[in-house]
């Protein structure tokens, strides 16, 4: 049985997958024989960097957000490998994963991302045990949408971020282990569902 699990949370902008992996941590590490491992959403990071579209054309962020993804998940499944004989279970919590580029950029970029490091999509998909789609707000409670707690999301409008929504949905649909988490009226319901799916 693997001790060591691969989990990516994705979705549209305002879903509260930062949130959500907190509470993911705390749920499982409240059992010590668990390690919860959950690095930050790479695009984020890099637009706080101050490197973002307004720096590189849109090839050249996918293919260093792809880069810099694969760096770390190489980074971080070794770390969880050397954890297993500290605790029962590590899980390495994605905020979203190598397949989140496909729902920012055309067809003909993606492929040639693909083609950069020479991955076909089958190869990106069997490197997550599952993915948990959250919903963002802006799909059903469109009067909650904002960026306040991101001034870095690019969607401006609620009709932006749904969209962006539905193509990242798209983006991971052959995946078999995903799992569609709705917005929720109560968020709090929405965590607990995803915790129940954990």
């Amino acid at each position: 049985m693997e001790r060591t699990h691969s989990i990516v949370l994705t979705g549209g902008p305002c879903a509260g997958k930062t949130t959500i992996i907190k509470e993911i941590r705390n749920h499982l590490e409240s059992n010590s024989k668990n390690k919860v491992i959950s690095p930050p959403e790479v695009a984020t990071y890099l637009f706080s960097s101050g490197i973002g579209l307004d720096t590189l054309s849109c090839l050249e962020f996918q293919i260093l957000v792809f880069k810099t993804i694969l760096d770390n998940e190489f980074r971080f499944a070794s770390l969880a490998e050397s954890l297993i004989n500290k605790f029962e279970n590590v899980y390495l919590i994605w905020d979203r994963g190598l397949l989140d580029g496909k729902a920012y950029c055309d067809l003909e970029t993606w492929n040639k991302v693909l083609n950069y490091f020479s991955l076909e999509e089958k190869d990106i998909l069997i490197r997550y045990s599952s993915v948990l789609h959250l919903e963002s707000v802006a799909v059903r409670h469109k009067d909650r949408y904002g960026n306040h707690n991101n001034e870095h999301r690019q969607e401006v409008s609620p009709e932006d971020a749904a969209d962006s929504c539905h193509r990242t949905f798209q983006a991971w649909s052959e995946h078999p282990n995903l799992m569609y988490v709705p917005a929720f009226s109560n968020f709090s319901d929405k965590i607990q569902y995803v915790l129940r799916k954990i």
